[in-house]
């Protein structure tokens, strides 16, 4: 799997749905509706701003050369996730 693509499928794609998958958690453990209007519906800021960080984030991560670049981007897309799972855990 070519860096790019690596980088492209954590930092944007994975990361951009971290607040709709949270936010669809949340509502199927209260047993609320999780339809797709009630998880976006609000304007959830976190949704915006995970959209826009998330391609900086990477290219951040993904800047220099070296021979563990691969697993520099695979550990820095984990960690932010087990943070996510933090976040939901205190919610």
């Amino acid at each position: 799997m070519s860096d790019k693509l690596l980088r492209w499928l954590i930092f944007s794609v994975l990361i951009a749905l971290c607040p709709i998958v949270s936010n669809a958690l949340i509502l199927l453990t209260k047993d609320a509706d999780a339809s797709l209007a009630a998880l976006v519906g609000r304007g959830e800021l976190l949704l915006i701003v995970a959209g826009m960080c998330a391609r900086g984030l990477g290219q951040l991560v993904a800047a220099g050369t070296g021979t563990y670049r691969k697993m520099k981007l695979i550990a820095a897309g984990g960690s932010i996730r087990v943070r996510d799972v933090q976040v939901m855990k205190n919610c």
